[in-house]
Parts: structure tokens; sequence; C-alpha cells
């Protein structure tokens, strides 16, 4: 039977419990938002964040979409860029253990990270840290990847490279893989 493949930005979720709302507004962000951050400004939250209950999850909307799959057993793929440091690694377990084949290039960046600081009426607020996640280039991309699998669902947010998703739509084209 083949399969599911999905490209997308590999983004490790670390879901944090806020005892209130105070940190939101000492970091100015808006509740429930979503903010892109720098190397600098997330190292700055983690350090503000050390002492609150945490669970990490690997995250990013393709990947969760290819763990959600594999839970039934169904043969998924994925493809993502990771750093050389502790959270890629995590990462790269968390979708393993779940049956998801991974495909990951390397990066000297660090791993990507969504810090989501939860409030205690449940909204959650985003500090996203892209890192490794965003240098995924399409030369880096193995033809053969593709060949299990019936199925491309390439992530939205990877729109802004556009080199990219062109080069795997049209390798998926070549192997009369169906897309989404």
């Amino acid at each position: 039977m083949k399969g599911i493949i999905g490209i997308g930005n590999a983004i490790t979720d670390i879901m944090t419990v806020l005892p209130d709302e105070k940190l939101l507004s000492t970091i100015n962000f808006p509740k429930g938002s979503m903010q892109l951050v720098d190397e600098k400004t997330i190292k700055k939250i983690e350090e503000l964040t050390q002492h609150f209950p945490k669970t990490l999850k690997s995250g990013g909307s393709v990947a969760n979409t290819m763990y959600g799959i594999a839970s039934f057993n169904f043969p998924t793929a994925y493809i993502g860029k990771i750093g050389h440091d502790e959270i890629g690694q995590f990462y790269k377990s968390d979708m393993e253990q779940q049956g998801v084949k991974c495909y990951f290039s390397m990066s000297e960046l660090n791993s990507g990270k969504a810090i989501a600081m939860i409030t205690p009426d449940s909204e959650r607020t985003f500090a996203t840290y892209l890192g490794a996640a965003s240098e995924l280039k399409p030369e880096e991309i193995n033809h053969s990847w593709l060949d299990s699998y019936a199925i491309m669902h390439i992530e939205g947010y990877l729109i802004f490279n556009r080199d990219l998703v062109l080069k795997v739509a049209e390798m998926a084209k070549a192997k009369k893989t169906a897309g989404s």
C-alpha cells in the first residue's frame, strides 16, 4: 500500500503553562497571538519560562497531519530540516516513535520551536522561531524519497520558499503522486 508524504516546517511545540498573564505583558505579546521571533528573543522567552511546567511535541501543520495519519497505521513520511541540537533529536525521535518515516536535512542553525504560552483560561500565545526549518532548500530533496508514496502534502506555510514548493510539486508530478 502506497502512503502519504508531507513536507513542511519542522517546529517543536513547547507547551508552557503560565500561572497568569504577567509574562505576556512583560514580553509585550498580545494574548492569543502568534509572533515570529529571532533566536535572541526565543532564548529570552525560554529563560523567562524555564520554571513553568512544559510538554514537548513535534509540530508544524503538515507534521501534525502526518503524525495523526500514522496513528491509523497508514504509511506516512515527512520531509523537513532540523539542527544538530537536542530539540532536533527530540523532534526526529517523536515522529519516528509515532511511525512516521523521516527525511531530514541538517542545519547549523538551531531547530525550529514554538513556545506556546498557555494562560489559566486556556488561551495560547505563541513565540515561534523557525530556525533550521526555514533553511530547507530544493537541492536537499532526494527524488527517491517520493517512491513509496501516492500522495504529496505540501505545507501552505512553505509558500514563501517558492523554489522549494515548485521543485517538490514537479517531483511529485513526475512520479504521478497526487498533491494536496
